[in-house]
């Protein structure tokens, strides 16, 4: 499941978020969560990617004019692999819970 985000009016930022599941114990679960962001304005980049297999966590930014990044890891801490019903429809899904 894909969604794309983007504003013409009132804002300069767009952004894409794909979730990724795999079929186990009776639902859809949960096992990767990717989204990347730009403010258009400024040419900022952000790009999140959490593996909740490995419970890793990847962030990225940097700017599109110059071709540094800043790279960051963390663990991230969820109790189990959330369902398709526990993403809804994915606009006010907390990535981290």
């Amino acid at each position: 499941m894909s969604l794309w985000f983007w504003m013409s009016a009132g804002s300069w930022y767009e952004s894409q978020t794909r979730f990724t599941f795999r079929y186990q114990d009776g639902c859809f679960k949960l096992i990767g969560y990717d989204s990347t962001g730009r403010q258009r304005n400024r040419e900022e980049t952000s790009t999140v990617s959490i593996n909740y297999l490995t419970k890793k966590v990847k962030t990225t930014k940097g700017n599109i004019q110059d071709d540094r990044t800043n790279v960051s890891w963390k663990t991230v801490r969820i109790p189990s692999l959330p369902c398709l019903d526990a993403v809804g429809d994915g606009l006010d899904f907390d990535p981290e819970s």
